[in-house]
């Protein structure tokens, strides 16, 4: 072979690519589901998870595959799963679903639930302001109920009513409700909404008291107690006296001698809500 044929062949064997072994097909086997969870709530169970994003190859999968739920390792069961059956039983739930190969999963997490008659739904459900914040109330047969709020848990009363004393004015709060029984839910009712607005008068003024002065009666009572409260009214003989008065106290220096006087007062707070009139105390200036 002559010097240019073996530069020819020198080039040739260069250009040539190695090829390797050729790969195995992959399997397109979905990942085990690893968040199954399922709840009773009213008459089903209703069975949720998180569907396998790849598979066993690390390969992602664009469409979920076909899914496979078995109840205590045998029986086939839907997402949704009417309780009737399985009232007063144990039960385990698991699942695993198809790739695209036709190829199983392994199983899931086992979920067990103690399946409990239906739960009945809370009815009459309701929300009104009262004077220390907002009052829930409604009827059913539940062991417990969840009341949200704004969709978080609030509190877990036993019974009706429920008053939420953590509410402010004019700001709008959304409650929702469902009864329990151990892990069983009811189904919930439809959401309330309500608005508390200051409308409710402090309580009336306690511990009113007369002196007689000189030439003044001299009136006295206990201090409000109100968060918002504003100021005090004094009345005589029925009539207004002095409002915007500042402090539990207050001298009428319009009086006469020998004549006799009835006084009561009244507190009154910032959205100038009045409370009921104190008792009346009556005195005689001497």
């Amino acid at each position: 072979m002559g010097l240019i044929g073996m530069l020819g062949l020198m080039l040739l064997l260069s250009g040539c690519a190695y090829i390797g072994e050729p790969l195995p097909p992959a399997l397109k086997i979905p990942q085990a589901i690893a968040d199954l969870r399922a709840v009773q709530r009213g008459p089903n169970i209703y069975v949720d998870f998180t569907p396998p994003a790849l598979t066993t190859d690390g390969l992602t999968i664009a469409t979920p595959g076909p899914l496979e739920i078995q109840i205590n390792g045998s029986t086939p069961a839907e997402k949704v799963i009417p309780v009737g059956p399985w009232v007063g039983q144990r039960i385990e739930l698991r699942a695993r679903t198809k790739g695209a190969s036709g190829r199983l999963s392994d199983w899931s997490n086992t979920v067990t639930l103690e399946i409990v008659a239906p739960v009945a739904t809370p009815a009459a459900f309701e929300a009104k302001p009262v004077p220390t914040g907002v009052e829930l109330t409604w009827t059913g047969s539940a062991a417990a109920y969840r009341i949200f709020r704004d969709q978080v848990l609030l509190a877990t009363p036993e019974r009706a009513p429920y008053v939420d004393t953590t509410t402010e004015y004019e700001k709008k709060y959304e409650y929702e409700i469902v009864g329990i029984n151990g892990a069983a839910e009811s189904e919930r009712p439809a959401a309330v909404s309500v608005t508390p607005i200051d409308v409710f008068p402090p309580d009336p003024p306690t511990g009113l008291t007369a002196l007689t002065g000189v030439a003044s009666i001299e009136l006295s009572w206990d201090r409000s107690t109100a968060l918002d409260w504003a100021e005090y009214r004094v009345f005589r003989d029925g009539q207004l006296l002095a409002n915007s008065v500042s402090g539990p106290s207050y001298s009428d220096k319009t009086v006469v001698s020998g004549r006799a006087y009835k006084y009561s007062v009244s507190a009154v707070d910032r959205k100038g809500n009045a409370s009921p009139l104190s008792s009346i105390i009556e005195v005689t200036l001497p």
